[in-house]
Order: structure tokens, then sequence, then C-alpha cells
């Protein structure tokens, strides 16, 4: 199964984002997350977000997919530039896998913009 490169056009301090609900759905969802510290209540606590808040990869068939993003309209698939019309973007498992070693080999991982 390939990995669906999503968007969720939430806010990033929304309640409920899409990684959340797809997670609870029983979907495979991955999106780099790093602590950030949060004041709540008055006290500050240490919360995992993710680091770019609109980008997630669902682990899943488009057949089984496509029921819950049409339930979710805030959750979009990301298209190929340049593709086909509505190709969405697929990422290999190998390739995926990789990627997500190489997110969770630290715990403090740096980023570093182009």
């Amino acid at each position: 199964m390939p990995w669906y490169v999503m968007r969720d056009l939430t806010r990033p301090n929304a309640l409920e984002p899409a990684w959340k609900r797809l997670a609870e759905a029983g979907f495979e969802v991955f999106t780099p997350k790093h602590v950030r510290v949060r004041m709540r209540g008055g006290r500050k606590e240490r919360v995992s977000v993710p680091v770019i808040h609109d980008l997630l990869f669902v682990n899943s068939t488009r057949e089984n997919l496509d029921p819950t993003v049409d339930l979710i309209p805030t959750l979009q698939y990301r298209y190929r530039r340049g593709g086909r019309y509505c190709e969405a973007m697929e990422v290999p498992q190998p390739e995926m896998e990789r990627f997500m070693r190489a997110v969770g080999s630290t715990d403090s991982p740096r980023w570093y913009s182009p």
C-alpha cells in the first residue's frame, strides 16, 4: 500500500486536526512532530505538535480513504503538479520507512529551510 500525501486545512490550534481524526478512524497516519511549550491554565506544558501543521501521510488504499476524505471537509489530497488530472501524490512504502526512520532518529530534530 502506498502512503498518500494529504493536507489539512484546519488552523494549527484546532482541537480536532485531521491526523487525530484519521488515527481514531483506524488509519495509519504519520506527521513529523516536534515538542513545543504551551501555556494552558497558567501552567507550562510540553506538547508534541506537527512541524508543518497541514502535512500528513496516510497509509491506505484510495478506496478505503475516499469515504473518510469526503466526510472531513478540511482534508484534501495533495496532487502532482504536471501530472494527470487529480493524480494524488503517493510515497512508496520503502521511501516512507526511510523518511520515518530519519525523522525518529533523534529526540530533538533540527529542521532547515531550503
